[in-house]
């Protein structure tokens, strides 16, 4: 039977069993040897800054029920949720700006 592992008293995603075994997997193989490694680039890590925000514990609550449904921990979630939104707001800012810009030049070439 497989036994799930806890960190600061939270689940980890998977068992015991599997997370050993995958220690051994990388212990002798290197993640450049998986398929499609050959066509990625190293990728720094963004710098990340803590944020507290405060909301209600029915909030919090909901936000717990979703983040399990997709297997995440509730602050990797909220952060998702608001990179989604921010790229979401440049998106429609950068539209906006192209909208503007083409009307103005579509004004001028029927002036």
């Amino acid at each position: 039977m497989m036994t799930s592992m806890s960190y600061k008293g939270e689940q980890l995603p998977m068992p015991k069993e599997k997370l050993e075994e995958l220690a051994e997997y990388y212990e002798t193989h290197s993640g450049a040897d998986e398929p499609g490694a050959e066509d990625g680039s190293w990728v720094e890590a963004p710098n990340m800054v803590t944020v507290s925000i405060r909301v209600t514990e029915q909030t919090r609550n909901a936000l717990d029920i979703q983040a399990k449904q997709l297997g995440m921990r509730r602050t990797a979630y909220i952060r998702h949720i608001l990179e989604d939104a921010t790229r979401e707001q440049e998106a429609r800012e950068s539209l906006e700006t192209r909208v503007t810009r083409l009307e103005a030049a579509l004004a001028r070439l029927l002036a």
